[in-house]
């Protein structure tokens, strides 16, 4: 069941990383912020990361898709900014659900002895 959800979830985040790609390779530099390709590449190796293993670096992202990010910068100057809005939206749902799945399955796993926690993962 969890490694269901795990999956299910990520190509939903998969999807996000991607639309935001699309926004930014479309874009100029705002004044206040620069376009870097450093942006791209983060987004894409978290995809990368995302299909081969699902483990990405969570605070990196949420720093992207942070009120005072960059990239919100960026998509006030080339007008997609209520965009940018649903798709932190959907990234903060994201990080949410996974990390209250986690909970539950520690506070589950806590409870199984060894043998049934190895069966499970």
């Amino acid at each position: 069941m969890f490694k269901y959800f795990r999956k299910k979830k990520n190509i939903q985040l998969i999807a996000v990383l991607n639309r935001t790609i699309n926004y930014l390779e479309t874009s100029e530099e705002s004044d206040y912020s620069v376009l870097e390709s450093g942006q791209i590449i983060i987004l894409k190796s978290t995809i990368e990361s995302l299909s081969c293993n699902g483990k990405f670096d969570k605070l990196e992202l949420k720093v992207l898709f942070a009120v005072t990010s960059d990239i919100q910068e960026i998509s006030v100057r080339n007008n997609w900014a209520d965009e940018l809005i649903e798709l932190a939206s959907e990234f903060d749902e994201y990080i949410y659900k996974i990390m209250h799945n986690k909970a539950i399955k520690n506070h589950a796993l806590s409870a199984l002895d060894s043998q049934q926690v190895a069966r499970l993962l």
